[in-house]
């Protein structure tokens, strides 16, 4: 291997050493103006669901669901639970308007929060803004939304939970991409280490030695990496423990996220499981 091929081992060593920073910083961009994007839809969204906001008492299921968690009694089975605790203490901490209205109110809130949430949901999941943003526009805008978002049911804080959840497992495909960045380290290394080698062995003295100051440098970066990898690992345990509390919250709010169990579980499975997201580390 001539020294022309050494120096271009090491070029390419070199790169792929700093591709794990250019990536995160490349996110962190990313997620700042997604974060924007998605505040924009949670803010127009509850403006514009308090602004047809039902301002008082209603009848039905709506009216049950209105005065039930301020009492915490008991609506009929399964008595959603979670409902109505987060809904007791809602209307408890509010300081203003009638129960009626502040039990609306919670439904609203949580809608637009929902919003938030979606958003960046479908912008891992779809990998595209305009998309993303269409798909959020067109759910907050649904009839049938609109109105779950205007009176008090137990639909919209169920919409937040799931969306909750989905964004947590999302979160495996990013980490998962980022997490595989170091793919390849172990044919260039050793190709690296071959080159260098043999220019020593030719003479060329110095390209062997630009070639072990870069391999200090790369070695250093690849130990950062890893060390980010393992940050990132207890991150994403954090996030599934969270999505299992979600999930137990929902399964207490309607009984039939028990339905949604199988194709979450295959969600996580084929995108979170820790065989699938901890490449090999590459070794010398």
């Amino acid at each position: 291997m001539s020294p022309n091929s050494v120096e271009s081992t090491n070029q390419q060593i070199s790169k792929l050493a700093n591709r794990g920073p250019a990536i995160r910083n490349t996110l962190y961009s990313l997620l700042l103006w997604d974060g924007m994007a998605a505040a924009i839809l949670s803010i127009v969204g509850l403006v514009a669901y308090v602004s047809t906001l039902a301002p008082t008492l209603l009848d039905g299921d709506a009216a049950l669901f209105q005065y039930t968690p301020w009492v915490l009694g008991v609506t009929y089975p399964t008595g959603y639970p979670t409902y109505i605790l987060l809904g007791h203490l809602w209307a408890s901490l509010l300081g203003f308007g009638s129960v009626a209205y502040r039990m609306n109110l919670f439904s609203a809130v949580c809608a637009a929060l929902a919003l938030a949430i979606l958003y960046p949901t479908m912008r891992r999941l779809l990998e595209s803004r305009l998309a993303a943003l269409l798909a959020v526009l067109i759910f907050a805008t649904l009839p049938t939304y609109w109105r779950w978002a205007t009176e008090a049911k137990i639909y919209t804080l169920h919409i937040l939970l799931l969306s909750s959840i989905l964004f947590l497992l999302t979160r495996c495909l990013e980490v998962g991409k980022w997490r595989g960045g170091g793919a390849g380290y172990r044919e260039i290394r050793a190709s690296g280490k071959q080159g260098i080698g043999e220019a020593e062995n030719r003479g060329s003295r110095e390209s062997g030695k630009q070639g072990i100051r870069r391999w200090g440098s790369q070695e250093s970066n690849e130990a950062e990496d890893r060390r980010g990898q393992l940050v990132e690992g207890w991150r994403q345990t954090g996030h599934l423990l969270l999505a299992a509390i979600l999930f137990g919250l929902a399964l207490g709010n309607h009984s039939t996220t028990i339905l949604l169990a199988p194709g979450l579980f295959l969600f996580f499975w084929l995108n979170c499981h820790p065989s699938r997201l901890t490449p090999h580390p590459p070794r010398p």
